[in-house]
């Protein structure tokens, strides 16, 4: 194997060597087997909009193994996240919109119950791999928020060649010419062998490091010394597919296959400084913005259960994860906590389900900050949209199927009865952060 990959029995011998660790399959008691419960393996990608996948449409990038997962499950059309990291993983974690939890960026809140605590109540063995980067000011880390196997980031950079990385929150010796998004790949694909017995299912969170920032050549880039940033983007989509491939190939050897469900989405759009084309359209990358091309994120999902090929337009928000992680999984949805979320697992079975009709979103990325701009340090953001319009608190109100770049708002007169009704789902949310007390410093 080249040095720059790892090698994944020296990187976990190291790891644990490291770590002052028993070996991680030793502290997985054995018990007996239950109903077979799906494994569920949750993969989020760092900053890339839908307009960068094959199975949307592009002919620019080169995602194979990702359009096999289309072929095979369901593809959503109108999954909608926060259009910036620390908001968007805040909400997919919790199940509820960052108007009720979010105090900063780059925090996890404290107090907050999490996906992982839900699946665990059913006996799920839990697991996280890739970026964190939610630790200021809370201090909170993976194992803080349910998960029991970590291989993470430490801080935030070098995100690739040389990568600073923890196992389970003791740091290894940084190995030179490794590429850190295959060692996050190498810990997820261990996990998965083993637990290939099936004595208990599994959760595998993965939010991959690819493909934000900076733009860099992979190890398979043709040209290693390449400083573009849009080939060297496009090199990433690549290698954040072939990592993808890498996971489905180990469901495989483990004969997991029918009984994992996967699901694959990205963070917020893609980075503002990125051009991609689509069905001959040239889309500029939208992250930190709250225009389709901020939110408009990719969703696949396959595995046990899903029908293959199919596609699905239903209105997906971030909010919705957690609910339908738990409906996989047949557990209870947290008492006591007020989910802005709904299952969408019948939809990835081919059933009608319950769709939503609209989406609410609060977008105010750095509440502390004295200065504001245009991107990621501006005043309080809320919206709420339908299929086919969008209206923001101040009344902006677009039709943001024929006006996606909103350019054209729409008059009092227009669509009356929609804005009527879009506006009292605002009027229903929490407003101007009414219930998050900005000068706490607990958090």
């Amino acid at each position: 194997m080249s040095n720059r990959h790892l090698n994944r029995r020296g990187f976990l011998r190291a790891g644990l060597a490291a770590a002052g660790m028993v070996p991680l399959a030793s502290l997985c008691l054995s018990a007996k087997p239950e109903s077979r419960k799906p494994n569920i393996i949750l993969i989020m990608a760092d900053d890339v909009g839908y307009e960068c996948f094959g199975c949307y449409g592009s002919r620019q990038y080169k995602t194979p193994r990702i359009d096999q997962m289309a072929a095979g499950g369901v593809r959503f059309t109108n999954c909608h996240s926060t259009p910036l990291c620390t908001p968007s993983r805040v909400k997919i974690m919790t199940g509820r919109d960052n108007v009720r939890n979010y105090y900063n960026f780059g925090t996890f809140p404290k107090g907050q119950t999490t996906f992982a605590h839900v699946l665990k109540t059913r006996g799920y063995q839990t697991a996280f791999a890739g970026k964190w980067q939610l630790e200021l000011v809370s201090g909170l880390f993976p194992k803080d928020v349910g998960f029991d196997n970590v291989c993470r980031l430490i801080g935030e950079w070098p995100k690739y060649w040389n990568t600073p990385i923890a196992l389970n929150d003791k740091a290894l010796p940084v190995e030179k010419n490794t590429y850190g998004p295959d060692r996050f790949t190498a810990f997820a694909t261990d996990f998965i062998k083993r637990h290939k017995s099936g004595d208990k299912p599994f959760l595998l969170y993965f939010p991959m490091t690819l493909v934000h920032s900076p733009f860099e050549p992979t190890p398979g880039s043709k040209n290693r010394k390449s400083r573009k940033s849009q080939s060297n983007f496009e090199d990433m989509v690549a290698h954040m597919d072939t990592c993808i491939g890498r996971i489905l190939d180990a469901l495989k050897e483990a004969g997991l296959s029918d009984n994992t469900v996967v699901l694959f989405t990205g963070d917020n759009g893609t980075d503002a400084s990125l051009r991609s084309t689509l069905n001959g359209e040239i889309i500029r990358g939208g992250k930190g913005h709250t225009k389709d091309h901020g939110t408009h994120v990719p969703l696949i999902v396959a595995g046990s259960g899903s029908p293959a090929g199919k596609v699905c337009d239903d209105l997906i928000d971030f909010s919705d994860f957690l609910p339908t992680l738990a409906d996989i999984a047949g557990a209870d949805l947290p008492k006591g906590v007020e989910l802005d979320g709904r299952t969408f697992w019948p939809q990835c079975q081919g059933r009608k389900g319950h769709p939503r009709q609209w989406l609410f979103n609060y977008y105010f990325p750095r509440p502390y900050v004295k200065k504001y701009d245009k991107k990621y340090r501006h005043s309080e953001i809320r919206w709420v949209r339908n299929k086919e319009y969008k209206l923001y608190g101040d009344g902006r109100f677009y039709n943001v199927l024929k006006d996606v770049l909103e350019q054209k708002p729409l008059s009092p007169g227009d669509a009356p009865a929609t804005r009527r009704s879009l506006q009292k789902v605002l009027d229903s949310m929490p407003g101007k952060g009414a219930n998050i007390d900005y000068n706490r410093t607990h958090m």
